[in-house]
């Protein structure tokens, strides 16, 4: 499957969905820096996103670089919060509730006379059960298809000192791009697409509960219905079972774009091109 680019965080474009694994406290550093510094440029509204501990510290680390961090937040420019504040409600996430609540503050900063929002999160924290490792990459998948359509980047920041390398597989399948080092890896990868959601690698029995799960998650927040599996490698019965039941989640069902002459044909074989809720091609 091929990589997708490592960028700088100075070159990451509107409407970006990124995964930033770092390992050092100087590469934290340096790369907020340089993002924020970015954003400023752009004239975009910044805000960050960690827990207690890590406000202060990065706060610090970006006045020790010569960013003006006090006037930044007397002037809005810059606005800070804590993650679970910014994302739990009682305990628990509320997918609709946040990406709603981002939507608002893209429009917030547009009506506030920024070109823009810049977002970094330290998510690491949110992610300490598999169960919420689960749940929060379905939310990712939507957020990536919101932010797609939205004049903001947001960054989702993993220490990998502090992460599972099973999660950080996670997550690098869920967005749109990845940068920092090492690259992670996962058989497959979804996320938004030109049309709608884009799945491509391998997707096996050890896989398809998770994308049919996450494809779920995403389709009602679709006006079309439409995945693409052009990049896809491999895939299974399983697989293919976990994209036909993924249907019931949309009104419209499915409709599967980029299909191969092999996919069709084992679509076929396993009797699935009887069923009317997915469309190929």
């Amino acid at each position: 499957m091929r990589e997708r680019p490592i960028l700088r965080p100075g070159e990451l474009q509107r409407s970006s969905h990124v995964c930033w694994s770092y390992a050092s406290d100087a590469e934290h550093r340096d790369f907020l820096v340089e993002f924020f510094e970015a954003g400023l440029a752009a004239n975009e509204r910044l805000l960050y996103l960690a827990p207690p501990e890590h406000l202060q510290t990065t706060l610090s680390e970006l006045a020790a670089a010569g960013l003006d961090v006090d006037s930044l937040l007397e002037s809005s420019t810059l606005r800070v919060n804590e993650l679970d504040e910014a994302y739990l409600i009682d305990g628990a996430l509320r997918p609709d509730v946040h990406l709603a609540g981002h939507a608002l503050l893209v429009g917030q900063a547009l009506r506030d006379g920024y070109s823009g929002l810049r977002v970094c999160s330290e998510i690491v924290s949110l992610l300490g059960s598999d169960d919420a490792c689960d749940e929060w990459c379905g939310y990712e998948v939507r957020a990536d298809l919101l932010i797609s359509r939205l004049p903001s980047i947001v960054v989702c920041a993993c220490d990998l000192r502090r992460t599972r390398p099973t999660v950080m597989n996670d997550l690098y399948a869920v967005h749109s791009l990845h940068t920092g080092s090492p690259p992670c890896h996962s058989p497959f990868r979804m996320h938004a697409g030109r049309e709608g959601l884009f799945l491509s690698g391998e997707v096996d029995a050890s896989s398809a509960d998770k994308v049919g799960r996450w494809l779920a998650d995403a389709l009602p927040d679709m006006p079309e219905p439409v995945v693409d599996v052009e990049g896809l490698e491999f895939i299974d019965a399983a697989g293919m079972w976990a994209l036909l039941d993924s249907a019931h989640a949309h009104p419209e069902g499915l409709r599967l774009t980029g299909t191969s002459e092999r996919f069709r044909r084992v679509w076929a074989v396993c009797g699935y091109d009887t069923i009317s809720s997915v469309q190929l091609n």
